[in-house]
């Protein structure tokens, strides 16, 4: 099993075969429970109070208040000291955004506002959406963002800022405009065969992309003598990625693609690889599965051909989907079971819908082209594995009704989710590897016990064939704590959402959501934390 760091609210993966039963005790107000027990759910429950610490949260506020979407990091619920204060600063509000061309006038674009110091994938705080009579809106807080200015034009490249900063204390209903630019560095060049600098190739179409910001240039298509000119997004980034795409109508031909550190207004020359009859041939390639009755078409599966080659700017590349026979369809080939492909070692990853029974497989196909020739290939992928388990409480309950999301540690791999039944009981079929499991119990379980979210890791392994569901031992859910916090925004703040999250191994994992009362109070059910090891 793969360890997921010293952090983890580890749900262990063990049995308690001499647990306690407590039983269910119903209630209606905290004066139906006895022995300090509180009533959640209409079930009397222990608190366990404990702390817990290193959360962050992110408030929402309510709609038509002065305050913007904010995080706090770092926070620690302490259940002995009271409700834990949120305090929302006020905002700057922005009540006019527009992206203005070099003539003054405004133009449409998005806008999009990432702020500093943020949790991971909850850097956006706003997104603005402008058009030439429109302008945008947002709520900011005081301090740095990094703001990213698409055009809707195609044809005016975007801009990237960086280190803008937002003051406090300014009034409400500030305007703020951003500048296209009057001049954009250029990339000029010439695409031309690899093998003859005297042979330049029309009807490419050239395009850069900032690696940093993700930010596009314009694009431009050769001429009959080969020439190119960009106009590169506005930002402090340096490199690029380059990409020259031949129009071809004989079928199959090879691109260009690589990533370069463009530092001044530069000539920059593309050298294409040949593309002829002699080099591109037909590929019929059909996709099953192994079934317990013998092998399947496997349809609607994403099938990507990645040419693998020693020169690293030589690039091909092919993606589409399986028919109902299981037969792989470029898009350009909605009729044909044949695709036109080039002479080349190809990495093919198949990844079948989340419904099929078979697993994702990566294989490498050694395809040399022949003209006249008809390339038949087949992938066989192997079935999923059924992995069937318990879910039970600290004290050793059957937890029913809570569901499960099992993340592969690859990350090109899906999300799969289940859920227990009345019996704690969950089955889920998994391609074999290594994941990451989120634990999360409804709050009205039936149970005597405070159950928050839990994580844990499992690791799957490739079963042979005739086990038709591999059983695993019991996953416990971690000990919990009911805490309460409370909203203040110029005073107690109704109708905010609160959402808690802890970060393991990079991934964002909320512990919880709620909506704050009338008197800004929020409460939630959260893992105790461990005691430090010695």
């Amino acid at each position: 099993m793969r360890a997921l760091g010293s952090t983890l609210l580890l749900a262990a993966l063990v049995a308690c075969a001499d647990a306690t039963i407590i039983p269910v005790n119903r209630c209606d107000t905290a004066e139906d429970c006895q022995g300090g027990r509180i009533c959640l759910d209409y079930t009397c429950v222990d608190p366990s109070a404990g702390k817990v610490s290193g959360l962050d949260v992110e408030i929402a506020p309510p709609d038509g208040t002065p305050f913007a979407k904010t995080q706090l990091r770092g926070v620690t619920f302490d259940p002995d000291k009271g409700p834990t204060p949120l305090l929302l600063p006020e905002a700057v509000v922005y009540s006019r955004i527009t992206l203005l061309n070099t003539a003054g006038q405004p133009i449409p674009a998005r806008i999009t506002f990432l702020g500093t110091d943020r949790i991971p994938t909850h850097e956006v705080d706003a997104v603005v959406e402008t058009t030439s009579d429109r302008p945008g809106s947002a709520r900011l807080l005081p301090g740095k963002y990094e703001v990213r200015v698409l055009p809707s034009d195609p044809q005016i490249p975007g801009v990237h800022v960086r280190d803008w900063e937002v003051r406090g204390g300014l009034p409400a209903g500030q305007h703020r405009s951003f500048q296209v630019p009057s001049s954009y560095r250029r990339l000029r060049g010439e695409v031309r065969l690899r093998t003859s600098a005297v042979t330049k190739v029309p009807g490419v179409t050239v395009a850069a992309r900032a690696v940093s910001s993700g930010l596009p240039s314009t694009r431009a298509v050769t001429g009959l003598d080969g020439r190119f000119e960009l106009m590169l997004p506005d930002t402090r980034d340096n490199v690029f990625e380059i990409s020259a795409t031949p129009l071809d109508p004989a079928g199959a031909a090879w691109s260009f693609l690589t990533e370069v550190a463009l530092i001044d207004e530069t000539e920059f020359v593309i050298g294409l690889e040949q593309s002829s009859d002699a080099v591109r041939g037909q590929l019929r390639l059909r996709v099953m599965g192994r079934g317990q009755a013998g092998p399947e078409p496997v349809p609607h599966a994403h099938v990507t051909l990645t040419a693998s080659t020693s020169v690293p700017y030589r690039s091909f590349r092919l993606e589409g989907a399986t028919d109902e026979d299981g037969f792989f369809r470029p898009p350009a080939s909605a009729t044909s079971t044949s695709a036109m492909i080039l002479a080349s070692s190809y990495i093919v990853r198949v990844e079948p819908d989340s419904s099929s029974a078979f697993q994702g497989e990566e294989v490498v196909l050694n395809l040399p082209a022949q003209a006249t020739t008809l390339l038949d290939k087949q992938i066989e992928l192997r079935p999923k594995v059924r992995v069937r388990g318990t879910l039970r409480s600290p004290l050793g309950q059957l937890v029913g009704g809570a569901t499960l999301r099992f993340e592969s540690t690859e990350d090109h791999a899906r999300t799969v989710n289940a859920a227990t039944n009345q019996e704690g009981v969950f089955e889920v079929a998994l391609p074999g590897g290594d994941y990451f499991v989120v634990v999360s119990p409804v709050s009205n379980s039936k149970l005597s016990e405070i159950l928050p979210v839990s994580t844990t890791s499992l690791f799957v392994p490739d079963v042979p064939d005739g086990v038709a569901v591999l059983e695993i031992l019991p996953i416990t859910l971690e000990r919990g704590t009911l805490v309460t916090g409370q909203v203040f925004g110029g005073g107690l703040l109704e109708g905010a959402h609160v959402e808690l999250i802890r970060t393991i191994d990079g991934r964002a994992i909320s512990l919880g959501r709620a909506d704050s009362d009338p008197f800004g109070e929020v409460q939630f059910v959260l893992p105790l934390d461990r005691p430090a090891l010695p």
